[in-house]
C-alpha cells in the first residue's frame, strides 16, 4: 500500500510536474486538479500492477482522469515505466 503522504512523496510529485500533467493535458486544469492528477500518476507508477487503472476526479470542477502504467523495464541502472494518462 502506498504511504499516507510525507515529504519524499511530495518532492517526487513536485518533480513530476513536467510530465503529461505539466504539458498540454494539464493546461485546462487548476492547481488542485493538477495535484490530483500528479498523485494518480505517482500511485500508478510506484504502487500498481501493470495495466491497473488509477483514477482521479475533482469534486469542484468535474475534471477526471485515468492513469495506466505498463510493465516496468530497465535502461542501464534506471528503472523505467511507460504510462498513459487520459
Amino acid at each position: 500500500a502506498p504511504p499516507a503522504g510525507g515529504k519524499v512523496a511530495t518532492t517526487i510529485i513536485s518533480a513530476m510536474n513536467g510530465g503529461l500533467v505539466g504539458g498540454s493535458i494539464g493546461s485546462s486544469l487548476d492547481d488542485t486538479d493538477k495535484r490530483k492528477a500528479l498523485e494518480a500518476e505517482y500511485k500508478a507508477l510506484e504502487y500498481t500492477a501493470s495495466g491497473q487503472k488509477v483514477t482521479w476526479k475533482s469534486e469542484s470542477t468535474g475534471h477526471s482522469g485515468e492513469v495506466v502504467a505498463a510493465q516496468p523495464y530497465r535502461v542501464g541502472s534506471q528503472d523505467c515505466r511507460q504510462y498513459t494518462h487520459t
